[in-house]
């Protein structure tokens, strides 16, 4: 995994992997370790989601072909800016109701 940023409802990776594997098994080998640490973190998550996964069972992939990496590292790393942006608004709406 060279880079990666979590927002409130999905998660932005940039991964290099050689070209033997498959993008489902690198997604499964991604997924699978990932969910069962989190749940062995914080086990009360489970029951949040009804005893279902952590992760969907979808994804979106796309190679770098077309861009430069540094221009899908800038991308990604900048993914929190308008996550983080629309949280203090939400904070603020909250805020002004109370």
């Amino acid at each position: 995994m060279i880079e990666m940023e979590v927002v409130d409802d999905h998660t932005h990776m940039v991964v290099s992997f050689p070209p033997h594997n498959s993008i489902s098994s690198v997604m499964k080998a991604l997924k699978g370790p990932s969910a069962r640490e989190w749940f062995k973190q914080f086990p009360a998550t489970k029951q949040l989601l009804w005893g279902g996964p952590l992760w969907s069972g979808s994804y979106f992939a796309s190679t770098v072909g077309d861009v430069s990496q540094a221009v899908v590292l800038q991308y990604v790393q900048n993914q929190l800016t308008p996550f983080i942006k629309r949280s203090k608004t939400r904070q603020k709406t909250l805020e002004t109701e109370r």
